[in-house]
């Protein structure tokens, strides 16, 4: 690796060890080799090879334990993600053999304020209803469902205690038919709030997905949804 920064010399140590990985090397046996013996295979110094083993632990490929050294991450849920299609999330990936499960995180009032209102069609000083889902899948956070849901038109949301299915408890207010009216497919990294909610390594990246639901009836938008999905968990069939 001479000739090389610092920073190539890094991520070269990193690519040759995720390639690694994926090729199955580390099936058998999860252990890697330890800061010292790659240091030395590959004659570079050992704050090198720290710093690539310290980035793939952020990206969720490897974790430490003390003492003993680093171990590959065996990763048991991988969920292909069609977008176009009209089943809900807990159908899909039930579909493919995984357990799921819904938590409500937190349900509050909130004012619309500018982009709300513009979204859903109301004034900004109207409020609206802030209902937050945990998806979990295999007992992982594998996703964070944020749905804004206009009060005047969905009234006394909380009357109905703990929502796991936002589709069953529309149809008590017999909105039957949802019309998706667009969505916006983003790659992010983690807040500090999602890596708390997620339980998941700071630079796992998160994919975000807004759009709008509306009423079939009158076309009048009933959700605004924001969707952050685990992307070392789910893969996007388009």
């Amino acid at each position: 690796m001479e000739g090389k920064s610092r920073e190539q010399i890094i991520n070269d140590i990193m690519d040759r060890i995720i390639s690694e990985i994926e090729k199955g090397k580390y099936q058998e046996s999860p252990k890697l080799p330890s800061e010292y013996a790659l240091a030395d295979e590959l004659r570079v110094s050992r704050f090198l090879v720290r710093q690539a083993y310290e980035r793939l632990q952020g990206l969720g490929y490897i974790y430490a334990k003390q003492g003993i050294g680093h171990f590959v991450v065996i990763k048991k849920i991988s969920i292909e993600f069609p977008l176009n299609s009209d089943q809900g999330f807990s159908s899909k990936v039930e579909a493919q053999g995984f357990d799921v499960q819904t938590r409500q995180v937190s349900l509050k009032v909130r004012q619309a304020g500018p982009f709300l209102a513009r979204t859903l069609q109301l004034g900004e000083e109207e409020e609206v209803y802030e209902l937050k889902r945990a998806r979990i899948v295999e007992n992982v956070v594998a996703a964070v469902h944020t749905s804004y849901l206009p009060k005047q038109r969905i009234p006394h949301l909380e009357q109905w205690g703990e929502i796991r299915s936002l589709f069953a408890t529309l149809k008590k207010y017999e909105l039957e038919t949802l019309v998706h009216q667009g969505s916006v497919l983003e790659i992010a990294l983690p807040t500090p709030e999602d890596v708390k909610l997620f339980k998941c390594p700071k630079l796992i990246p998160l994919i975000f997905l807004k759009g709008i639901n509306g009423d079939g009836r009158t076309g009048l938008p009933i959700e605004y949804y924001e969707v952050k999905y685990r992307g070392d968990i789910f893969k996007y069939k388009l």
